[in-house]
């Protein structure tokens, strides 16, 4: 798959209704598929889910070296 938008391919389909075992054939529809679209979408959401989860990653090592602000009262389990 090419890796510039410009040159993404589309695939066009034909459905065709076939009688009587293919001898009548008649097209029912034409249709695209684009492709490259969803690849390139596909792309984007992935490495916006990925800057998501490196932020999160990020706030919760803050939190356990104990950099991070938290606005309640931590528990802890060693407590009797």
């Amino acid at each position: 798959m090419p890796k510039d938008y410009l040159f993404a391919p589309k695939m066009s389909c034909r459905v065709y209704d076939k009688v009587f075992k293919g001898m009548s054939g008649q097209l029912i529809g034409v249709f695209t598929i684009p492709t490259g679209e969803i690849m390139f979408n596909q792309n984007k959401e992935y490495d916006e889910n990925c800057n998501s989860l490196d932020n999160i990653i990020k706030a919760l090592k803050d939190v356990y070296e104990e950099k991070a602000v938290l606005d309640y009262e931590p528990v802890n389990k060693n407590q009797d």
